[in-house]
C-alpha cells in the first residue's frame, strides 16, 4: 500500500500552501478580488447576479462559509518556505548523519520570509448537522485569473481530496458544474470525479438555458486512485 501523504506538510502540496481565511478586513478584501473581482470567473462558477463586488461582499462570503470544514485561501508557496523544505532534506548526508545549520542563515530567513500570495479560495461545505453522519461535503473552488491555467486548481482539489478523507474522515465529496464550462469539466473527469447527474436548464448564460452537471467522487475510489486500497 502507498504510504500517506507526510502530517508535518498536511497544509502544503509541490507549489501550494493553504492558510485560513480570517475574518478581518485584508483577508475579506482579498475573498472579494478572488470570488467576485472578476465578471468571467464569476460567470463561471457562481449563480448569484454577476455584479462589482464591494465590501459588503466580504461579509456575505463569511458568513455563506462560516460553517465549512475547510475555508482557506490557495497561496503560492514562498521561496522561503521551499528553502526549508530543502533544508529538511539537506539536514542528513549520505550517512545518514546529521549536518550542521547555520544560525545566520537561520537569522536570515526569519527576517526575510514573507506572506504567501492568496491566488484562490477552496472550501468544504458540510450537509446539515442532523445529517452529519452520511459523512457528505461539497466542495468550492475560485482561482483568480492570473493563475488560471496553470495547474494550481488541480493541485488544490488533489489536496483537499486528501485532507477530506484522510484527515477529516469523509466518505463522499461532491460539487456543481455549469456545463458551458468546458475546462472545469475535463479537469473534474480528470481528477476522478464520476458524474451523477443533472440540474436540467438550472443556470441562464448568457441568455441561454444550461445545466448543472453534479460530480463526486467516493472513499473506495480515492483509495484505489491514491494507491491506498487493500
Amino acid at each position: 500500500m502507498a504510504p500517506y501523504p507526510a502530517l508535518d506538510t498536511a497544509w502544503q502540496s509541490t507549489r501550494l500552501v493553504f492558510r485560513t481565511v480570517e475574518n478581518d478586513d485584508e483577508d475579506k478584501a482579498t475573498l472579494t478580488a478572488i470570488n467576485c473581482g472578476d465578471p468571467f470567473g464569476m460567470a463561471m462558477n457562481n449563480p448569484m447576479i454577476l455584479s462589482p463586488g464591494s465590501k459588503e461582499s466580504g461579509n456575505i462570503l463569511m458568513a455563506f462559509t462560516k460553517d465549512a470544514y475547510l475555508r482557506v485561501f490557495i497561496c503560492l508557496r514562498s521561496e522561503d518556505e521551499k528553502d526549508d523544505d530543502d533544508d529538511k532534506t539537506e539536514q542528513t548526508n549520505g550517512s545518514g548523519h546529521k549536518t550542521e545549520k547555520n544560525d545566520n542563515d537561520e537569522d536570515k530567513k526569519k527576517k526575510t520570509k514573507t506572506k504567501p500570495k492568496a491566488i484562490g479560495t477552496l472550501f468544504l461545505w458540510p450537509m446539515h448537522a442532523l445529517m452529519a453522519h452520511h459523512r457528505n461535503a461539497t466542495l468550492g473552488i475560485a482561482l483568480a485569473r492570473d493563475h488560471r491555467g496553470k495547474g494550481y486548481g488541480p493541485e488544490a482539489i488533489n489536496w483537499v481530496l486528501d485532507w477530506a478523507f484522510l484527515r477529516l474522515g469523509l466518505h463522499r465529496v461532491q460539487l456543481g458544474c455549469f456545463s458551458f464550462n468546458d475546462r472545469a469539466l475535463r479537469c473534474y473527469r480528470k481528477l476522478g470525479f464520476v458524474e451523477e447527474g443533472r440540474d436540467r436548464e438550472a443556470v441562464l448564460f448568457e441568455r441561454g438555458w444550461h445545466d448543472v452537471v453534479r460530480f463526486a467522487l467516493l472513499e473506495h475510489e480515492w483509495e484505489k486512485m491514491r494507491g491506498y486500497a487493500d
